[in-house]
């Protein structure tokens, strides 16, 4: 029940020096955030949550089975500890509260949708906020637009799956809803390790300081890159962030 991580960075030609294990961490202490996962708790607390949403739309074409995806969203959960986890502040430090495996996937059912906007209700998702303390951290719409046509949209905040986990959720999903629609078990492997175990691992190697070399090299390479930018600096930061855009063509 191990894997591997480098210890220092293949960043600009700087290979790494050597690998460490990582191993499942106690659950009967508890468990700190990853940095990444510290950043957008951050990001949060300055009222910017809506840009760490993300929304998976898959198109489900043919005869639905309502029972069987249910019961693959709701695996998917109790697979992963991420998809369950919550985020609370505990005089100060940010700590991850993994919940039972059978809390469930949130999944709302529309019901019959007749000149529904996709667009739209994507939109909807993107701007509908996640609470980290409370949860649920994903959900989703299930859209039924006729007998045989389906859309499932599916929202993720990326404190608990940022985009590369995308291709594992709709992998997963499709073995599991074949293999419970034909009655079948769930053929997935057990997971060795979780994401909550990363973590520690991660703070485990920073409170050694051997990540410090592969900051100082890599700075040191980043320095030769001329600085340059086009971004006015000197105005003062929103309260809001409304993260309005506009499009410029030349």
């Amino acid at each position: 029940m191990e894997r591997y991580a480098h210890t220092d960075l293949d960043l600009l030609g700087i290979r790494p020096t050597r690998v460490t294990r990582i191993c499942p961490a106690r659950r009967d202490r508890p468990l700190l955030l990853s940095f990444e996962q510290e950043r957008l708790w951050q990001a949060d607390r300055a009222r910017s949550s809506l840009i760490c949403n993300t929304v998976v739309q898959l198109r489900l074409r043919g005869k639905l089975n309502g029972r069987a995806l249910l019961a693959a969203l709701d695996r998917i959960v109790a697979r992963h500890e991420s998809l369950r986890t919550i985020f609370r502040d505990v005089e100060g430090v940010q700590e991850q509260v993994i919940q039972p495996r059978d809390t469930g996937f949130a999944l709302r059912d529309e019901g019959p949708q007749r000149d529904v906007s996709i667009t739209d209700m994507t939109h909807q998702e993107m701007r509908n906020p996640f609470n980290l303390s409370e949860g649920p951290l994903i959900r989703g719409r299930l859209l039924r637009l006729t007998k045989r046509e389906h859309v499932l949209l599916i929202t993720q905040h990326q404190i608990v799956a940022d985009h590369g986990s995308v291709s594992v959720l709709i992998r997963e999903l499709t073995v599991l809803y074949q293999a419970f629609a034909d009655g079948r078990c769930d053929p997935l492997q057990p997971l060795e390790i979780q994401y909550a175990d990363y973590a520690c691992w991660q703070r485990a190697r920073a409170a050694k300081g051997p990540q410090e070399k592969s900051v100082m090299v890599s700075s040191t390479s980043l320095g030769k890159v001329q600085e340059s930018t086009l971004l006015a600096t000197d105005r003062p930061r929103p309260t809001v962030s409304l993260h309005a855009s506009r499009t410029r063509r030349r």
